[in-house]
Parts: C-alpha cells; sequence; structure tokens
C-alpha cells in the first residue's frame, strides 16, 4: 500500500496546476460569450420598411392555427377512417399527423418569439 502512495501524490501535484489552468481558460470562454452576447444586445432595431405591425403578425398566426385546426380533423379522420371503417389510409394519416405536428411547433416558436418578449 506505501508503495503506490508516493506515485499517487506525484500524480496529485502534477494534477492541480493543470486544473487551475483549466479553470483560468473557462473564464476566459465565459468573457468571449459576454462579449459576444453584448454585441447582439448593442445591434440596431429592425429597419421600419422591414417591421412587421402587430395586426399582420396576428393574422399570420391566425392563419396558422386555422389550418392547424384543419390539418388536426383531417388526421382525426383519417384514424378514424383506419380504425373504424378499416380504410387503407396509413400513410396519408401519418403525413398529415406529421405535418400537423410540424405546423404546431412552428405556431408555437413564432408566437413565442413574437409576443413572449413584449
Amino acid at each position: 500500500m506505501t508503495r503506490w502512495l508516493l506515485p499517487i501524490m506525484c500524480l496529485l501535484y502534477l494534477v492541480n496546476p493543470l486544473s487551475a489552468m483549466a479553470a483560468e481558460e473557462v473564464v476566459q470562454a465565459q468573457q468571449g460569450d459576454i462579449s459576444l452576447m453584448q454585441q447582439f444586445d448593442d445591434a440596431e432595431e429592425i429597419a421600419p420598411e422591414r417591421a412587421i405591425s402587430e395586426k399582420r403578425k396576428h393574422q399570420i398566426l391566425f392563419f396558422m392555427g386555422a389550418s392547424l385546426l384543419l390539418l388536426l380533423l383531417l388526421t382525426g379522420g383519417l384514424g378514424l377512417a383506419m380504425g373504424i371503417w378499416e380504410k387503407d389510409v396509413f400513410v396519408w394519416h401519418m403525413l398529415s399527423a406529421g405535418l400537423t405536428v410540424t405546423l404546431a411547433i412552428t405556431h408555437a416558436v413564432v408566437s413565442f418569439v413574437w409576443f413572449y418578449p413584449s
């Protein structure tokens, strides 16, 4: 047991400066991240010709929501057709389900980005 004590102590002695150097690198990386984020905070506002009005944002989200509702009803109808009437519409059901999920995620992200900060 004592013959392993000296190599272990030497190893711990060598690891200590390495951990201090790693800590310095982490601090420098964090400072670089902070300066990068400050560049985005200092960015200019969106140009007026590119800005979207609140009314137009609501209209876009309304059309997305209406399309989402229609896709949801279509997916449910195809699922019922498969389950109750034993129709062979599995591929169409899966396609409409994929589109429904994609549109739902897009609707959620767009509404969060447009309306959460204000």
